[in-house]
């Protein structure tokens, strides 16, 4: 899933904003490494492109080419960095002078920041839903009569404390409250998220969602990671609300 907006092609399909550049480097013919890594730059740049990036680095052509050219490694790191890291992993790598990854300008530093924010919200609904899932398996087990508690909807609402943005985004405590708020309301503009801010409470109230917005964009998703087991269990629980609705609306016909 790619956040934000993607236009219609000619045949009114949805196209998705990393498509221009999946048919850029699909299409061409034997690419040489620098025009890989011109359209990849592009890609970090474009402010529609959040999701997507792994795809990129799927393409044969692309890890062929930037495998034997000079910096190649680089590059191809900078576009893992985009689908599945932090800004924390490129604040460490360039605090370790390893040149692991390419130098970002201001620009792509924004967007490495608002997925980071995008990882962290992800990882703190997550960690709800599976306290809620847990604590309705307990009541269950306790034997209680009556209605049983709705499935844990994976558009549920989380709250997120500055302090634990601040951390993951490699900020001091005392940094800026101006600047934090700027960076998540770009988030909510860019689609990425859905909420307010609560300055009484320092946090970041994401939700509620729904079934056509959830609360939260997606980001890319590693075949091997726990990412995976998270969308299995979210696409369980919205089945079983799913069956519930139906039970209900059975009893009331």
């Amino acid at each position: 899933m790619t956040a934000g907006s993607g236009g219609s092609d000619q045949h009114g399909s949805q196209a998705e904003p990393i498509d221009q550049y999946v048919q850029l480097l699909s299409g061409t013919p034997a690419p040489n490494s620098g025009s890989i890594r011109a359209i990849l730059n592009q890609s970090f740049t474009n402010p529609r492109v959040f999701a997507g990036f792994a795809e990129l680095g799927s393409i044969p052509a692309v890890a062929e080419a930037l495998g034997k050219s000079e910096g190649g490694e680089s590059a191809l790191r900078t576009l893992d960095l985009f689908a599945f890291g932090t800004y924390g992993d490129y604040v460490k790598a360039s605090e370790e002078g390893k040149g692991a990854y390419l130098a970002l300008t201001d620009t792509q530093i924004h967007k490495l920041r608002q997925l980071t924010v995008v990882s962290l919200v992800q990882r703190t609904a997550a960690e709800a839903a599976a306290a809620a899932k847990g604590s309705q398996k307990s009541v269950r087990r306790r034997g209680r009569k009556g209605n049983a508690a709705a499935s844990p909807s994976p558009y549920g609402s989380c709250v997120v404390p500055y302090s634990a943005i601040r951390s993951e985004l490699s900020l001091p405590p005392d940094s800026s409250l101006r600047d934090l708020e700027d960076l998540l309301i770009s988030c909510m503009y860019a689609g990425l998220l859905v909420g307010r801010l609560d300055q009484r409470s320092m946090s970041l109230l994401v939700g509620p969602g729904s079934a056509h917005q959830p609360p939260c964009a997606s980001r890319d998703v590693r075949a091997d990671g726990d990412a995976v087991t998270i969308m299995i269990d979210a696409l369980e629980s919205f089945h079983r609300r799913g069956e519930e609705v139906e039970l209900a609306l059975g009893d009331a016909a």
